[in-house]
């Protein structure tokens, strides 16, 4: 029986935390971008925005990690809660988009815009949560054209960074496979966050090995280590060769596909690292897909860790599957992971 004391607690706990929920979450494609911009404008910028934005994975079919959809000004209203979005103009236009984006800056913001200390302006939640809203403003087109050319990384990499976080709040958020984390750790003195249905398919602790699954579709981490002085002999060739060999011997007898590999320095959670990006292929078996590897030195433990993610799922949009297991990577750690409701690690913190 609950008591009115109780009764009291539990109608304030309700209606506090609908005051904390106060706003919507924000709707729509994750990978879909709204553009509101005038016509002349847009027209101006399109091939620059997309060259910015509609980056694409060899996935084996090209796939767009996100994609921009061009809104009338009249109709952004109708667009308010929506996740992602860009308004765009110049100062020197009255257009309706570019009178819309002067309204709504305040006055401070507006005259750096004007003197060129600032080209962009981001907006976190303000109308839905998990939403970012980014005004990119010039004093004229040229200007404009040359600003999202320069700063075509910082555009993307706001975007992509708001994505990985959202997605890694749904990911972990409500369960969390914390048996598996500590099992990693306790055993092989490293561990990453994991969704409760990922397993061990494979483990050969005498060579350094675990291969972590789940399926429908197949999503595949595969870890292996090695101990190293300096890490020097980390590099492309070591990269290629050691992801061969876990190809043919644990990986489904998996071998890269020739032409689409491509390496780059990156930071890895805060580690310099090589990664490797390419198909994979078993033509015995007719299957194939994506992979993309890291490659790093840790000091502190005096290792090489090769790090790879794959992906099989034939018929699919393999590029939210690819997000999900690099966030899964990135939270790797040779600490032992705090209990839940603890901060996402690496990148996603």
């Amino acid at each position: 029986m609950i008591t009115k004391k109780v009764f009291i607690y539990l109608f304030i706990g309700i209606l506090f935390s609908g005051c904390i929920r106060s706003k919507p979450g924000a709707v729509g494609d994750p990978r879909e971008i709204i553009v509101c911009a005038d016509q002349e404008v847009f027209r101006q910028v399109e091939e620059a925005l997309k060259s910015v934005l509609e980056r694409e994975l060899i996935t084996p079919q090209p796939e767009k990690v996100f994609y921009i959809k061009k809104i009338d000004p009249g109709n952004l209203p109708l667009y308010k809660k929506h996740r992602h979005q860009i308004l765009i103009g110049t100062f020197d236009s009255n257009g309706i988009c570019s009178t819309k984006i002067k309204e709504m800056l305040n006055d401070n913001i507006e005259t750096s815009m004007r003197e060129g200390k600032y080209f962009s302006f981001v907006e976190n939640g303000k109308d839905a949560l998990g939403q970012l809203r980014m005004f990119l403003m010039a004093n004229n087109i040229d200007e404009l054209k040359q600003k999202i050319a320069e700063n075509g990384g910082f555009i993307f990499n706001q975007f992509d960074n708001a994505l990985n976080k959202s997605s890694a709040r749904r990911m972990f958020g409500q369960m969390e496979n914390v048996e598996l984390e500590e099992r990693l750790f306790k055993s092989y003195k490293w561990t990453m966050r994991m969704q409760p249905d990922y397993l061990i398919t494979k483990e050969d602790s005498a060579n350094n090995f675990i291969w972590l699954r789940r399926f429908q579709p197949d999503r595949m981490i595969a870890v292996h280590w090695k101990e190293s002085e300096d890490g020097f002999e980390l590099d492309e060739n070591w990269t290629v060769e050691t992801r061969k060999f876990l190809g043919k011997e644990y990986l489904l007898g998996m071998e890269i596909v020739e032409g689409y590999t491509k390496f780059e320095r990156v930071s890895f959670s805060g580690r310099d690292a090589l990664e490797m990006e390419g198909l994979w292929e078993n033509n015995e078996k007719g299957i194939g897909g994506f992979f993309r590897s890291y490659a790093f030195f840790e000091p502190k433990t005096k290792r090489i860790y090769f790090i790879d993610i794959s992906v099989f799922a034939p018929g699919e949009k393999k590029v939210p599957f690819i997000r999900q297991l690099d966030i899964i990577v990135h939270t790797f750690s040779t600490e032992p992971l705090k209990p839940i409701k603890k901060k996402i690690l690496g990148l996603y913190k």
